[in-house]
């Protein structure tokens, strides 16, 4: 067990290191094709080739290529790949433990098959956004096609950042599953509101730590959301074609629900207390019990943290609002963006 648990390993290590390795070689190819574009020197075949043929360089690829690397480390590290490892494992496994002894395993893993179909789609999506304009522009333009290496590279960084994504929604899934077993036996009378708060302080120990797990990945996430934007206007400043710049950009449009998710699973736990507050009671003992309940809760503060910031809908609301106000303003001041 012991010669099977370190090979694992360190298969998982080399695996690791090898996909960051190849996104860095890729993100230093694609900076070197982007100082090219703007260099002097460059012949008119040459700057056709780099800048303006069928896979061109875009600065919306080196983003997604650095947010891939983010990603990547949050999830291993960089010196610390065992202990990062074993909390993410931890976690998760503690999740799936907690969802088999309530019964909602046959649920969660429904919801974790829908939610790995719509992963596999999106990856499908996001690669044929990003083949399809480039094959069009080779065909259409007759310049050369993309070399395979570049699709292939493209191919994996989709599936890097979609699969995070899928985490992040898996996890919050079951986060709502949790809350939802919770509340209905509480609201049925299973249980008492002292074996209530004793529950609750379980769950939220759990997603305490939980968010503690995935905080650095929603974070990179989250970061590359506005990077991705701000990155697509400059390549629509330098005139490459709308096609070609969000066929690579599509991902933006994909990494708001993942947000949103976690954002729902917090908003889940803040209503607790005016839910407990309905419920129905016979006596005055009762309703002093339930009030000390929803007490309880409110001053607990369960949900899903990044840092010390709670994550909220409202809070969503209001980042999704200021990146696309930051991105619309300084898209149509530099003429990136035009309405005609």
């Amino acid at each position: 067990f012991s010669w099977r648990s370190r090979f694992k390993q360190l298969v998982s290590r080399l695996y690791h290191w090898s996909m960051l390795l190849l996104l860095l070689y890729c993100l230093v190819a694609n900076v070197r094709k982007l100082s090219l574009c703007h260099s002097p020197d460059l012949f008119d075949e040459e700057f056709e080739e780099l800048c303006g043929g069928s896979w061109p360089a875009l600065a919306v690829d080196m983003v997604l290529l650095t947010g891939a690397i983010l990603v990547l480390v949050s999830w291993g590290g960089l010196f610390r790949y065992e202990d990062t490892t074993r909390l993410v494992s931890q976690s998760a496994g503690e999740l799936s433990s907690y969802c088999s002894q309530r019964g909602l395993e046959p649920a969660w893993k429904i919801w974790s098959c829908k939610d790995a179909l719509w992963t596999l789609l999106l990856w499908v999506i996001l690669v044929l956004g990003r083949f399809i304009p480039s094959g069009w522009n080779s065909a259409t333009q007759r310049v050369e096609f993309p070399e395979w290496r570049d699709l292939l590279a493209h191919a994996i960084l989709a599936g890097i950042l979609v699969v995070a994504s899928f985490w992040q929604v898996r996890t919050s899934h079951a986060m709502l599953l949790i809350l939802n077993s919770w509340s209905a036996s509480l609201l049925g009378g299973e249980i008492s509101c002292m074996e209530a708060k004793q529950q609750w302080r379980r769950v939220s120990g759990l997603f305490r730590k939980t968010s503690r797990t995935f905080e650095h990945c929603f974070a990179a996430l989250a970061s590359l959301i506005v990077a991705v934007a701000l990155s697509a206007l400059y390549d629509l400043r330098q005139g490459h074609g709308l096609e070609i710049v969000c066929g690579s950009a599509a991902i933006v449009f994909i990494l708001p629900g993942v947000l949103w998710t976690h954002a729902s699973t917090t908003t889940a736990c803040n209503r607790l207390p005016s839910l407990v507050t309905l419920c129905e009671v016979e006596d005055e003992e009762e309703d002093a019990e339930f009030m000390g309940l929803a007490m309880y809760l409110s001053l607990s503060e369960c949900g899903f943290f990044v840092w010390d910031t709670c994550v909220t809908v409202a809070f969503v609301q209001k980042f999704l609002y200021f990146a696309s106000a930051l991105a619309g303003t300084i898209g149509f001041q530099t003429g990136a963006l035009k309405l005609s």
